[in-house]
């Protein structure tokens, strides 16, 4: 009897350990407890993500931006900055992540009308500003030539209300300067400042009215600006302007 009763407690346990590993329990564990530190690319959304972006890559139209970024371009209405665009965002994601999810896109990269990124803020929780920067020079390296190409500065924060950004303003700053010099390194690439639009006031801080209440989501009035913002430089942007 004893025996029996070992071997079922052994066989629910290995029942649960498995449905557990083919579920995203462990995700949603590490999840809870990481919050936003656990890196997306390891996360089932950001994989399903990816699985929907391989399935469209091909259908891409010639001449068509490509927006590749973080979830500040998943929430875009890229169209408003371009009308013939396609958004390639995945909240979370990292420069590690973009850097690894590249190849999918080149397909379409190489027939692109102008290449849109804008990723980094997320890498103030897991790697030190050099290490990103470097991520970014590896992305910019794989982009195909001949094609413009425009980077977004991180946008501007409100670190008094953005709790998880902690005293890092230093570190996003660091990122942007080491960024224009990413910019001005490789002929047909814009850097997209947007401080001006966003901080009214300069002040340093994302304007509360252009934000969700978080300090670093766009609400609407911000993703219009933003947007905006953007769309002037693609006009004005090396060896392309938009109809």
């Amino acid at each position: 009897m004893k025996r029996l009763k070992l071997a079922y407690f052994i066989l629910l346990h290995l029942v649960l350990v498995g449905v557990t590993w083919k579920s995203d329990f462990l995700n949603r564990v590490q999840f809870y407890f990481q919050g936003t530190r656990g890196e997306a690319e390891n996360m089932e959304q950001y994989q399903r993500m990816l699985g929907f972006h391989s399935r469209s890559v091909e259908a891409v139209p010639d001449d068509a931006f490509i927006f590749i970024g973080d979830s500040l371009v998943q929430g875009l209405s890229v169209v408003a900055v371009h009308p013939l665009s396609v958004n390639y965002g995945i909240g979370r994601d990292t420069t590690k992540g973009v850097l690894d999810r590249l190849p999918i896109y080149m397909p379409a990269l190489e027939r692109a009308g102008g290449i849109v990124i804008a990723i980094g803020v997320n890498d103030l929780h897991y790697r030190g500003v050099d290490d990103a920067l470097e991520n970014y020079a590896q992305i910019l390296a794989s982009l195909p030539e001949g094609r413009p190409i425009f980077l977004s500065a991180i946008l501007p924060v409100d670190l008094n209300l953005g709790e998880k950004f902690g005293e890092q303003g230093e570190w996003i700053e660091k990122f942007n300067q080491g960024l224009k010099s990413l910019a001005e390194e490789r002929d047909g690439v814009t850097l997209i400042e947007s401080g001006e639009v966003l901080d009214l006031d300069q002040d340093g801080r994302l304007d509360a009215k252009f934000h969700i209440g978080d300090g670093l989501h766009l609400n609407s009035a911000g993703n219009r600006v933003w947007a905006q913002r953007m769309r002037e430089e693609l006009q004005g942007g090396p060896n392309h302007s938009i109809k």
